[in-house]
């Protein structure tokens, strides 16, 4: 990939006619592109208000329908749990058992009763009873499978009988999917309560309607309607387990839907709705049995006609753009012609073709172009010829220089022939200095402006400050601390040499005591080597020090210092992000270079 980028570049990039090409891109196609993705944004946002309001309206409809199918129920409910003829035989089937005459008489009683109250409502499947003595009672219309219905009363009648008269509402459940009798094609769910004989004020037992979802599913799911591919409206119970669905999911868990996986059924709020992914989804509360209608609207089915739409168009536009791109292109392509060929003219001329020249002249304002070309090749010819002259000037001065190199090497040897002769002459003192002496010239004169490890500079300043000792007659002494804890630390030569001299030469001046000097080298925090030379001199002005140390800061000040200046600007020059600060008093100077450790070589 790091070759292929920059092969692109020089092939396709860097070529006029693809520059052209994309400069087109950018001014035609690309606005036209964004108005039109601007205008489907705000399109959408428009039609998402209206549609909004439009699902409000349907989802209060339905939430009205729904409420009307509820109340039918709750009437049959109640009209069945307080006739006293139906309670009366309630109460006479406490007393008998199920499998005496007197059972079967009270049984076609009752189902005389049943049969003319939920005539007209095929979609109730099973009406059971249930004594206070747990006497059980199940009619059942044989318009449906109703089995399933059967096995799940008699597995559950005792359980559901207590649930009935411990609770002073009516409640409303499902045979959930988790039940051995849920029946997945024909699914049920079933409103009940307890009776009461008002004439006797007694409880005397409790009913179950088991009812089909297909006439509420109809009622919130009508397929008639122009929002029901789009919509699925689903009735809650409280415990979270669907009453109905457009997919007949009754008894199941919201959470169990395959096809809403990505909704957060915990953080719906009864408001105008939330968009969760592509899902608008709002919930609102019903009159009866604590339920709730949840209103799921697939906003992307919703809108795939209106983005065919806007793809076709883009896709047009997107097409007679590039025609128009491809148009001018063909018509540009002998101008384009014309400047390749300066390119190509200038890319063949190089020492080995130095009579490259264009010929064939263009008739328009690259005319001008080519024959400046021209005129340029014809003066570069003639200073080809000049660096030959000077290139032949440049070798004899560099071999004048090369013997210029052996005055070093003769000063050297002569030093240390006289150290020798020191040394022979039991002048140990002389030997030593000399041997000081030619350390410190060696240091000074090869590799200028080299790194070096940090112990040699310390070496060399001790041979320096020792010679300088033995100069002054012991008015100073030394310390030098190295810090860094045997690191590897290269810097550049000669780098503290001002400030010793500086030292040296103004701060001991006229000192009335001896003077000290305090040199340290510390990495500070892993990431900057401290460099720090003190002493106990006389110290500089106050503006002096304001002086210095906006030239170390800023590289301009009126200090005027020629050894100070040359450090600042070698430092910034060695290490662009180092740091010089200097302090003063009547009682020293302390001078501190902080140097990042990342640009030290």
């Amino acid at each position: 990939m790091r070759k292929f980028i920059p092969w692109i570049k020089g092939h396709f990039l860097y070529k006029i006619r693809y520059q052209i090409t994309i400069f087109l891109f950018f001014v035609t196609f690309l606005p036209v592109i964004s108005i039109q993705l601007f205008n489907y944004e705000k399109t959408s946002e428009m039609l998402f208000t209206k549609n909004h309001s439009l699902l409000a309206d349907n989802l209060q409809l339905t939430q009205n329908s729904i409420n009307n199918v509820l109340t039918d129920y709750k009437r049959i409910l109640f009209q069945i749990s307080t006739d006293v003829t139906c309670m009366d035989n309630i109460l006479e089937l406490s007393k008998v058992s199920p499998d005496s005459a007197e059972y079967r008489r009270i049984s076609e009683s009752l189902e005389t009763y049943i049969k003319a109250n939920i005539l007209m409502y095929p979609e109730i499947q099973a009406l059971c009873v249930i004594s206070t003595t747990g006497t059980p009672y199940i009619y059942v219309q044989k318009r449906q499978k109703t089995q399933p219905i059967i096995d799940y009363f008699e597995a559950n009648k005792e359980e559901l009988n207590q649930l009935l008269l411990s609770s002073t509402r009516s409640i409303i459940g499902s045979v959930h999917d988790g039940s051995p009798y849920y029946d997945p094609e024909h699914p049920v769910f079933f409103l009940g309560s307890r009776t009461i004989h008002y004439e006797k004020m007694k409880i005397t037992g409790s009913i179950l309607l088991f009812i089909s979802p297909d006439k509420m599913n109809s009622a919130i799911n009508n397929p008639d309607s122009q929002v029901y591919p789009f919509t699925d409206k689903l009735l809650v119970d409280s415990s979270g387990r669907l009453i109905c669905s457009k997919d007949r999911n009754t008894g199941k868990i919201l959470g169990s839907l395959e096809n809403y996986k990505a909704i957060d059924w915990d953080s719906l709020s009864s408001d105008s709705g939330d968009m969760q992914g592509d899902y608008l989804v709002s919930q609102i509360p019903l009159e009866h049995f604590d339920l709730h209608l949840i209103n799921i609207v697939d906003y992307r089915q919703m809108t795939k006609d209106l983005e065919a739409l806007w793809t076709t168009i883009t896709l047009a536009i997107s097409a007679i753009l590039l025609v128009s791109m491809l148009v001018a292109y063909v018509l540009c392509h002998k101008f384009i012609f014309s400047i390749e060929n300066v390119a190509a003219k200038m890319n063949l001329f190089d020492e080995h073709h130095l009579d490259v020249e264009i010929r064939n002249m263009s008739r328009n304002e690259l005319r001008i172009i080519e024959s400046s070309f021209n005129r340029m090749l014809g003066q570069i010819r003639g200073l080809l010829d000049e660096n030959k002259q000077q290139y032949k000037k440049i070798c004899e001065a560099e071999l004048k220089s090369l013997e210029l190199q052996i005055n070093p090497h003769f000063l050297f040897n002569t030093l240390d022939s006289i150290c020798w002769t020191a040394a022979q002459e039991n002048c140990l003192t002389v030997s030593e200095q000399l041997n000081k002496l030619a350390a410190i010239l060696r240091h000074t004169v090869y590799n200028m402006n080299c790194v070096v490890p940090l112990q040699d500079e310390i070496c060399w300043m001790q041979n320096y400050l020792d010679l300088q000792k033995s100069r002054f007659h012991g008015r100073f002494s030394y310390d030098i601390h190295d810090l860094t804890k045997g690191r590897r630390i290269y810097i550049h030569k000669l780098l503290l040499q001002p400030f010793l001299e500086n030292a040296l030469i103004h701060g001991f001046e006229n000192l009335p005591r001896k003077g000290r000097l305090e040199i340290a080298c510390r990495i500070t925090g892993q990431s900057h080597l401290l460099l720090e030379v003190a002493d106990n001199g006389c110290g500089i002005p106050d503006d002096k020090v304001k002086e210095i140390n906006l030239l170390f800061t800023t590289g301009r000040s009126a200090f005027t210092g020629i050894g100070l200046t040359n450090i600042a600007y070698r430092t910034k020059g060695y290490y662009p992000h180092s740091r010089i600060f200097v302090s003063s008093s009547p009682m020293g100077t302390c001078f501190k270079i902080f140097i990042p450790m990342n640009e030290m070589e």
